[in-house]
């Protein structure tokens, strides 16, 4: 999912895709192994955002200094 979309699902819903709510996790509980299934997938997600973003901060540096 893109980042933007991201930013409006957590805008939207108060927590990350896929992430159950602070009031879900309160009233049904959480099963460890999924959370932590989840958790990593997150992990993974940033991840790749990271990456990306050091793509563009490579870009932009190799462009400034052709400059």
């Amino acid at each position: 999912m893109p980042i933007e979309k991201v930013a409006d699902f957590i805008k939207e819903n108060g927590h990350l895709p896929n992430i159950p709510s602070a009031k879900v996790v309160a009233i049904e509980g959480i099963e460890l192994g999924d959370m932590t299934k989840r958790q990593q997938e997150k992990i993974e997600e940033i991840m790749l955002y990271i990456i990306e973003i050091q793509k563009e901060i490579d870009t932009i540096n190799t462009e400034l200094e052709t400059k």
